[in-house]
C-alpha cells in the first residue's frame, strides 16, 4: 500500500491501513512460532533416537552364584565411541574368575560402537564367596562416555553395586532334561516296590 498517495479522506482506505499492519505482525509471529516447532520436532526426534549405554552388576541366568559386568545399550540409537572409567573399583572374592572384570578388554580399550540392544559382559566375581567374605568392599563407580550418530556426546556414572545379590534365593524353573531326570528316579523307585 502506498502510503504518499492515500486518500486521507478515503475511509476504507484507511480501515485497510488499520488492518494491514496487526495482519503481519501476526504473520511474523506464526512464521516464527512455526521456526521454534521444527527446532523442537527436530530435538524430539535426535532424543528418541538417542543410546542410553548403561552398566550394571547381574547374575547369570544359567549358574547364579556367579555375577556379570554388562555393558548395554537400551536406548534406541547405536552408541559410538564408547569408553569406561573405573573410578572406584569393588573388592573381588577372586573365586573362578581370571582376571578382574575392567581388566577385559572392552573395559580397558573401549567399545567401537554398540547397537540398540546389544550388550557385552564378563563374569565379575562369585556371589557366595562374596556373602562369606565382609571384608570386600561391594561398591564401585564406572563413568561411560559415548556418543550419538549425530555426534552428542553423553557421560553417565553408574554405581556397580557387587554385593545387590546377597540373601536373594532363586526359584529354578526345570526344563524338560530335568523332567526326564526326575521320571528316572521315580521309574527305578517303582521297580523296586513289590507287586
Amino acid at each position: 500500500m502506498d502510503f504518499s498517495n492515500l486518500d486521507w479522506g478515503n475511509v476504507p482506505s484507511w480501515i485497510a491501513a488499520i488492518f494491514a499492519v496487526p495482519a503481519v505482525a501476526v504473520a511474523a509471529f506464526q512464521v516464527h512460532q512455526a521456526a521454534k516447532q521444527n527446532r523442537m520436532a527436530a530435538e524430539q526426534q535426535e532424543d528418541s533416537l538417542r543410546p542410553v549405554v548403561i552398566a550394571t552388576i547381574e547374575p547369570v541366568p544359567e549358574v547364579f552364584q556367579f555375577m556379570n559386568f554388562h555393558i548395554r545399550n537400551v536406548g534406541l540409537g547405536p552408541a559410538y565411541g564408547i569408553k569406561l572409567d573405573f573410578i572406584e573399583k569393588p573388592d573381588l572374592s577372586g573365586y573362578g574368575v581370571e582376571r578382574p572384570f575392567w581388566e577385559a578388554s572392552f573395559a580397558k580399550n573401549g567399545i567401537s560402537v554398540l547397537g540398540p540392544g546389544q550388550d557385552l559382559k564378563t563374569t565379575a566375581d562369585f556371589a557366595i564367596d562374596r556373602a562369606k567374605d565382609k571384608t570386600l568392599v561391594n561398591y564401585g563407580v564406572v563413568r561411560i562416555s559415548y556418543s550419538s550418530v549425530t555426534g552428542k556426546s553423553f557421560t553417565d556414572e553408574f554405581v556397580l553395586d557387587m554385593g545387590s545379590l546377597e540373601g536373594a534365593t532363586r526359584i529354578s524353573i526345570g526344563t524338560v532334561h530335568d523332567l526326564n531326570k526326575n521320571l528316572a528316579e521315580i521309574r527305578k523307585i517303582l521297580q523296586k516296590r513289590p507287586e
